[in-house]
């Protein structure tokens, strides 16, 4: 029989629902944030077991022996079979979850300035804005954010984005 431990390493409450195929209701177990919890059905049969791992793999989770301080998509779900997971792992997945969204605010931000950039650079007679009649030569956005509230230490982030144009249309961007 298998036992089956679901990590939640984000900042929020987790309640993963799932389903048996024996039984026609669903269940949930409800994991605090940097917690586990024990799938209340504690003895699994391996079909079962595979079962419940499909419906993880589906909100994102990750095999415990996959978790790193940087480990891309994560979601902060983490599981492993028969075994407790470590406070190093969950410690490590929070520190994941934490990488994964400032480089998804990076990226989002990135896009902006690129849509700034089209928008700011698009001609009235709808030429292309990569031409020497461009508005501005490249588009500078600075962006500070301050450090991580749970390291008063921690200095505030400093990044600076510039596009400028680039043959057939695409735009480049410089990260500081």
């Amino acid at each position: 029989m298998i036992k089956i431990y679901i990590g939640n390493t984000t900042t929020q409450y987790l309640r993963f629902n799932y389903a048996l195929r024996e039984y026609r209701e669903f269940f949930f177990v409800d994991i605090p944030s940097g917690s586990q919890a024990l799938i209340p059905h504690r003895e699994l049969t391996s079909d079962q077991a595979d079962y419940l791992i499909e419906q993880l793999h589906r909100y994102g989770a990750r095999p415990v022996r996959e978790i790193s301080d940087r480990i891309a998509g994560y979601s902060g779900i983490t599981y492993s079979i028969d075994r407790v997971i470590s406070r190093d792992k969950i410690d490590q997945g929070y520190e994941a979850v934490k990488t994964e969204a400032a480089e998804r605010s990076v990226r989002e931000v990135e896009n902006a300035v690129k849509r700034a950039d089209l928008a700011e650079n698009r001609r009235k007679d709808g030429a292309n804005p990569n031409d020497s009649s461009r508005v501005a030569s490249e588009i500078v956005v600075e962006i500070e954010e301050k450090g991580d509230p749970g390291k008063p230490s921690s200095d505030p982030i400093k990044t600076s984005i510039t596009v400028t144009p680039k043959a057939r249309g695409k735009r480049e961007v410089v990260r500081q």
